[in-house]
């Protein structure tokens, strides 16, 4: 896709809400305001005053497994979301979490570093309450959870805007091929990581790739019409290549003098 400006690096920080915000607003060059944290109501488990949450078997729940309860207040057209710092679980072979809400659950793996799950979407204003529970698990502790409302129509603005420049993209072997149509000077970027084995041209003359935020790519482009294409070849590989060729004419070139040495 085509950034609206040029783009230039921002920093990033722990707070990956904030991140995203700022890499779509540098992006766009527009401001939106994508999440609202959202005030826990009434904590159905235990007070929430304490940063500390434990989560344990409740009778009421019907589980045999840990659980607690939190409810909100989500805004209409929005995608609720929980963030559960420093979650520490009292089994540590089983560490799954599952929300549940209006009868629906899912669950989840602990596999990353940041405790962030997806709980549901919401057409209309609702207040609602939200189980969480760790299976196979007497207690898990864990600070008190964030939640967060995306807002659906500030995002989808976002991504119309994204999309107002023309590109289009196609791949052939180890290529891709991009065919832009830019407003403005700006850049090009992928959403492929960078790796130094990429090369790009610019209507086909050489151009530099640059790094997008550690681990994107991009190139500068005029404004305009024109194509950018991407070759890959791993570092080493033409190397490689040559050392495997020598290393096999010298075995051949090895062997014919040991023949000939025997047969004189």
């Amino acid at each position: 896709f085509l950034s609206a400006k040029p783009y230039k690096k921002i920093s990033f920080t722990n707070l990956t809400l904030d991140n995203q915000t700022r890499f779509i607003h540098q992006i766009t060059d527009e401001k939106y305001k994508f999440y609202k944290k959202l005030n826990i109501l009434s904590p159905t488990s235990q007070n929430t005053t304490s940063s500390l949450q434990t989560a344990k078997i409740e009778e009421d729940s019907h589980l045999s497994y840990a659980s607690i309860q939190y409810e909100v207040t989500v805004p209409a057209h929005s995608q609720l979301y929980v963030n559960v710092p420093n979650l520490q679980f009292s089994n540590d072979d089983r560490k799954d979490i599952e929300i549940s809400y209006n009868g629906q659950t899912q669950r989840y793996t602990i596999d990353n570093a940041f405790p962030f799950f997806s709980i549901g979407h919401f057409d209309t204003e609702e207040t609602v309450t939200i189980r969480m529970s760790f299976p196979e698990n007497s207690t898990v502790s864990f600070d008190t959870p964030e939640f967060f409302a995306l807002d659906l129509d500030q995002y989808t603005q976002a991504i119309a805007s994204i999309r107002q420049q023309e590109v289009a993209i196609h791949k052939k072997k180890n290529k891709l091929v991009a065919a832009y149509n830019a407003n403005r000077d700006t850049t090009l970027i992928f959403t492929l990581p960078y790796d130094k084995g990429w090369s790009a041209k610019q209507n086909g003359k050489p151009i530099q790739i640059h790094r997008i935020q550690k681990g994107l790519m991009g190139v500068r482009v005029s404004k305009g019409s024109g194509t950018v294409t991407l070759t890959f070849v791993p570092q080493g590989f033409i190397e490689g290549l040559i050392a495997f060729f020598v290393g096999i004419i010298l075995f051949f070139l090895y062997e014919w003098r040991q023949i000939k040495r025997r047969k004189s």
